[in-house]
């Protein structure tokens, strides 16, 4: 749907098959010989050898990703493979989030779209509102008007900042202890239910 959905003359499209390979823990001829980070330095025209801002095909590239936590996690694999391929990408802000809402509200002939929780309940309208499910439950309708008009889009630069670069070692690095110690000093587990 997002193909029927954007405007070609305005945005290029790559869509890659599940969870791309975490290039901050395995190794550079493992990530290097994946399809999916081939794909992706072809799409963006990177030479990691000799980055040349000119040669890039696109300006800035959209993270597009189905707005749950699963889909946060495969942002933040990109993100590390940017980083790790090519980090003067994303110290020059060419990275983006192009996000996907949560939920969508129809009220009459008119469809309202919701990025957050918090969002939904500050201008619910009265309308009726359904959980959008992913980028797959959409209608080429409803993902044109919710992230490809002006009106609606978040297009979210993630612009950069030294500190990014310890962060995405310590959370997608092949050290543990980081990561652990990360979740327990930044998550409140009271939070959530045991299942």
């Amino acid at each position: 749907m997002v193909a029927k959905a954007r405007k070609v003359d305005k945005f290029g499209l790559l869509s890659l098959k599940g969870k791309i390979i975490n290039c901050l823990s395995n190794t550079e001829e493992k990530y290097l010989a994946n399809e999916e980070i081939k794909l992706l330095l072809y799409a963006m025209g990177i030479d990691i050898n000799n980055y040349n801002p000119k040669k890039l095909r696109y300006g800035k590239i959209g993270i597009c990703v189905d707005g749950d936590l699963d889909g946060s996690h495969i942002s933040l694999l990109l993100m590390a493979a940017i980083y790790k391929l090519c980090p003067q990408f994303l110290k020059e802000n060419r990275l983006c989030w192009l996000r996907a809402p949560l939920f969508i509200e129809t009220k009459g002939n008119k469809r309202y779209y919701y990025y957050s929780e918090r969002e939904k309940q500050e201008k619910y309208r009265g309308g009726t509102i359904i959980s959008a499910k992913g980028l797959g439950s959409m209608s080429a309708d409803e993902m044109e008007e919710a992230m490809f008009t002006e009106e609606n889009q978040k297009l979210d630069i993630l612009e950069y900042e030294p500190e990014v670069d310890k962060l995405l070692e310590d959370l997608m690095g092949e050290d543990v202890l980081p990561r652990k110690e990360f979740i327990f000093e930044n998550i409140d587990f009271s939070k959530y239910m045991e299942y």
